[in-house]
């Protein structure tokens, strides 16, 4: 008969009586445990901080059989794997942090103002920047890209972000030619339309990025196609003169900046005064991040396409 005492509140007791005898390998009276073992886990658990209850739990799992123990674990493993679907299911869904959108419009902005940026509409500006956020992540949650549904609203609020910029960029290059303090719908005289300069000031306000050269070509090559193209399919105009360009210049770099060159001097002879001649080169580290970026993912795409 087994020494192990049975209680109400054990339902396994009865199940184990013979099991809890025999691992006492034919002692009636010595526990599966030494005693001095139990005094030693009662005390750590004591150490930890457990509940009294906790710690009395802890010195009757000790005494109890090697099968009771095994079998204690695993239900013990079960409950917790109830209680864990619990809180899972009590979390509440996934919303996009508004750190998470300042960041996103921050690196949207920058995509759109890169001199690398090959088209501002469909889904590869949109890549450019979730890549982006993938890099510089913030407040964003560990492995979200593998969750489908949340992920996907990363992407939408990408995609808002670039809607919004494409539509505030529009606004200020018909706002750059028409007279000032005026809803006229003529435009203003060319000395008194916006230079590039000035134009290069109102895109970058408010944002990470600053007036060089590369820049303010490029807005020079959407005012120039806004003139040809002012309707709702403007951007899709703008992105169809990059393609040209570049298809002309047959992919050569220093064609393709002459090009933007001569569009620039045109701009500047066309639109305002031209007191101002942008000198700035080069980019600073935001903006360098941004169209390394999109260099990389432009030549994964060409060997990819390859």
């Amino acid at each position: 008969m087994s020494s192990r005492a049975t209680t109400p509140d054990d339902p396994l007791s009865d199940i184990f009586e013979d099991a809890a005898a025999a691992t006492v390998q034919g002692s009636t009276s010595t526990p599966t445990v030494s005693s001095n073992a139990v005094v030693g886990a009662c005390r750590y658990a004591e150490h930890k901080r457990l509940k009294t209850a906790q710690v009395a739990a802890v010195e009757a799992f000790l005494n109890d059989a090697a099968p009771m123990r095994e079998v204690k674990l695993f239900i013990h493993l079960m409950h917790l794997e109830n209680s864990i679907e619990k809180i899972v299911t009590a979390t509440a869904p996934y919303t996009v942090s508004a750190d998470t959108k300042k960041n996103i419009q921050n690196y949207a902005t920058a995509v759109l103002l890169s001199s690398k940026t090959r088209t501002y509409k469909g889904s590869n500006a949109t890549a450019v920047v979730l890549a982006l956020i993938q890099v510089h992540r913030g407040d964003l949650p560990l492995h979200i890209e593998l969750n489908p549904a949340d992920w996907a609203k990363v992407g939408a609020v990408t995609e808002e972000a670039l809607t919004q910029g494409r539509s505030k960029f529009k606004k200020l290059i018909i706002h750059s030619i028409k007279p000032h303090d005026s809803k006229s719908v003529e435009n203003a005289a060319s000395k008194d339309q916006l230079n590039i300069f000035q134009l290069a000031e109102a895109f970058v306000e408010g944002t990470r990025c600053s007036v060089n050269v590369p820049l303010c070509a490029r807005i020079a090559l959407m005012r120039k196609t806004f003139f040809k193209s002012p309707g709702a399919k403007f951007w899709d105009a703008v992105d169809g003169t990059l393609s040209k360009i570049r298809t002309r210049a047959n992919g050569d770099n220093k064609k393709i900046a002459k090009a933007f060159r001569h569009i620039l001097d045109d701009d500047q002879a066309k639109h305002g005064s031209a007191d101002y001649r942008p000198e700035e080169e080069t980019v600073d580290l935001f903006q360098q991040q941004v169209d390394d970026l999109i260099d990389a993912n432009t030549a994964d795409a060409s060997s990819g396409a390859a």
